[in-house]
């Protein structure tokens, strides 16, 4: 799940413009990234995420069920 969140902040930088002085400060681009606000999460974010994706799930299950079953 880690790396869902992961993935899924970087996704949300991927339009985000950087400036040559929030690289100057952030010392590296690594840094700039890891410690933007998106990459902040809790195991509490992780929890919320694993129960939306098991609903994500067991939706399109049944929409794949109901098709098979045709």
């Amino acid at each position: 799940m880690f790396v869902c969140m992961y993935a899924f902040s970087l996704y949300q930088l991927r339009h985000k413009q950087i400036i040559y002085h929030e690289l100057h400060v952030a010392k590296t681009l690594e840094n700039f990234i890891t410690t933007n606000d998106l990459m902040k999460f809790s195991m509490t974010d992780i929890e919320v995420l694993r129960k939306e994706m098991g609903k994500l799930i067991d939706n399109l299950s049944l929409v794949y069920l109901h098709e098979k079953n045709k």
